[in-house]
C-alpha cells in the first residue's frame, strides 16, 4: 500500500524528537521509501520524487516544510501538534504509525534511528554518491527532473541485497 509522503514525513517529524530540519525530513522520507522497496517489496509513497541540487526531493513535502528554512521542524503538518508537547506527540506517533504496516513502520523507524544524527552535509553527500538515483538523473541547473520509481526501486533492492550478503 502506498501513502502520502506528507503522512510519512509527519511520522518522521514526530519520532525525530524535534531535532530534524526540513532537509533531514526530506532525505529520511525518501530513504524510507527506497528501503521499504528493498526490504518489504513495495513502494512506500505515492508522491513523485525529483532530482534537485541537494539531492532527491519530494515536492509536496518540500512545500509543506519550506517555512522552516534550515530550522528544526517543530510541529506536525497535518494537525499542527507542537513537538514540544510530549503527550500529544506520543499520541500522534501512535495515530500516524497506525497508517503503516508493522514492516513499513520498522523500516521508517530504522531509517530515522540510523540517520537522524547525520548532518545535512553528510546526508547530501550520501544522496550524491555515484550510482544513486539522484546521480543518474540530476542535471546541473535542471528543474522538475523526475527520478523514476523504477530507478529508486532497483537501487534500493540492490543496496539491501548487497548488505544482506555481507
Amino acid at each position: 500500500m502506498t501513502h502520502s509522503a506528507l503522512w510519512v514525513a509527519d511520522y518522521i517529524v514526530a519520532t525525530g524528537a524535534g531535532v530534524l530540519t526540513p532537509l533531514h525530513v526530506l532525505k529520511l522520507t525518501y530513504m524510507s521509501h527506497g528501503y521499504t522497496w528493498g526490504i518489504v517489496g513495495h513502494k512506500l509513497i505515492s508522491d513523485k520524487v525529483e532530482a534537485w541540487k541537494y539531492g532527491p526531493v519530494i515536492p509536496t513535502v518540500y512545500e509543506a516544510l519550506s517555512k522552516y528554512g534550515s530550522r528544526e521542524v517543530d510541529a506536525l503538518h497535518y494537525c499542527g501538534t507542537p513537538i514540544s508537547s510530549e503527550d500529544n506527540v506520543q499520541k500522534r506517533v501512535e495515530e500516524l504509525g497506525s497508517r503503516f504496516s508493522e514492516k513499513e513502520k520498522e523500516v521508517i523507524d530504522c531509517v530515522v534511528d540510523v540517520y537522524k544524527d547525520w548532518t545535512a552535509g553528510q546526508l547530501i553527500t550520501l544522496m550524491h554518491r555515484e550510482g544513486t538515483p539522484w546521480s543518474q538523473y540530476y542535471v546541473k541547473g535542471g528543474v522538475n527532473i523526475i527520478i523514476p520509481d523504477s530507478v529508486t526501486k532497483t537501487y534500493y533492492e540492490e543496496l539491501v541485497n548487497e548488505r544482506r550478503q555481507q
